[in-house]
Order: C-alpha cells, then sequence, then structure tokens
C-alpha cells in the first residue's frame, strides 16, 4: 500500500468521526459520553473498513483456534492484572457497556490489523496517533459534550502498548480479521472495566 492512500485512510475517518461524536450518543444505557466514544471509534473503523474493501479487498478469512488463543491470553492477563493491580473486570453497569462498546472497538479494530498488516514501525505509530490526535482535538473544541471522554486516551494506549503487542506477535502466524475482531473484543473490555462512569448529570456512578 502506498504512502498516499496510507495518508487518505488516516485523514478520511477524522472529520465524519468526530463530528458525529459530537452531535451524537450524548447519554446512552444513562451515562454521558460513553455513546460519543463508540460512535467515534465505530464510524472511524467504519469509513476506513469502506475504503479498504471498495480500493483494496478485505482478508476475511477467520482462524478459530488463533482467535480462542488471543481471547484467552488477553482474558488471563486481564484477571492478573485485576488481582495484582488495578481493577479489570467489568461488572455491574459495565457489562452492557462492553457489548456497547464493541459495537464501534470491532470496525475499528478490524480496519486497524487491516492497515497494520506488515506495516513498519512509522506506519504503526501513525496508526495510533491518528485517531488519539482527532479525539484530543474535538475534546479540545468542545469540552463540554466530549470532556467526559477524555479517559479513553491513556486506556486506549495502552491497550496498543500491552495487547496490541500481543496481537502482533499472533499476527504471525495468522490474518488481520482474525487480529481485528479479538483486539476489538480486548478493547472493549478495556473501555468498559477502566473508564470511570458519569451520570447524564455528569456525576461520577460507578
Amino acid at each position: 500500500m502506498g504512502w498516499r492512500f496510507f495518508a487518505v485512510l488516516l485523514l478520511a475517518p477524522a472529520l465524519p468521526a468526530a463530528l458525529l461524536a459530537l452531535n451524537f450518543g450524548a447519554s446512552v444505557l444513562g451515562l454521558a459520553g460513553i455513546g460519543r466514544i463508540a460512535l467515534f471509534f465505530g464510524v472511524w473503523g467504519g469509513v476506513q473498513l469502506a475504503l479498504l474493501a471498495h480500493y483494496r479487498g478485505l482478508d476475511r478469512r477467520i482462524d478459530a483456534p488463533a482467535l480462542a488463543f488471543l481471547l484467552g491470553a488477553s482474558l488471563l492477563f486481564a484477571l492478573a492484572m485485576d488481582r495484582y493491580a488495578a481493577a479489570f473486570l467489568p461488572t455491574g453497569p459495565r457489562v452492557p457497556l462492553m457489548a456497547l462498546m464493541a459495537c464501534g472497538t470491532l470496525p475499528f479494530m478490524l480496519a486497524h490489523a487491516h492497515l497494520a498488516r506488515e506495516a513498519g514501525i512509522a506506519r504503526r505509530i501513525l496508526l495510533a496517533l491518528a485517531p488519539l490526535l482527532a479525539l484530543g482535538g474535538a475534546i479540545a473544541v468542545e469540552p463540554e459534550r466530549l470532556g467526559l471522554s477524555f479517559t479513553v486516551l491513556p486506556v486506549f494506549l495502552l491497550f496498543l502498548l500491552v495487547f496490541g503487542s500481543m496481537g502482533r506477535w499472533i499476527g504471525r502466524f495468522t490474518g488481520p480479521m482474525t487480529i481485528g475482531l479479538g483486539l476489538g473484543l480486548v478493547l472493549a473490555w478495556s473501555f468498559a472495566a477502566s473508564t470511570p462512569l458519569f451520570g447524564a448529570a455528569s456525576r461520577l456512578v460507578f
């Protein structure tokens, strides 16, 4: 994939993802900001997947054993982290929250996995920075609407460092669809387990 098309795939989702997140999803499941986060990542991944499918095609093969291994290894890490470091298990209202988040994180990570496949370090860094900068910029422009979403930024960065590294290693033996599905679910888990939950009145509820 040439740099020109790669740049288009990086830049094309920024504006629609930010605008839709700013204008929709204000209160979902009675929680402020959660719908906006899911919408941002879902639109971002949806735009990239549509462009990839139209111009390059998608690798639709799913390796069930590799997917099970990735999810199992991630679960073991999450359980260890929950016991020895910080709370990392979705409980209570965080369980349906994880399902909601997955609607956005699955398309996002499916697109990310296709773009990161065989990508060099420079492209991987850009893939990580582009959504962070876009969401961070939207938060800076409209803090009243997206201010509560800032907590996902460090979570996303740590997710890429830990689980992204795991996915890259497993990705050497399988395809991007498998890695995207697995990491999409793990990212939804990470957001649901660690994001502070605020009610519609911006009061911490869980």
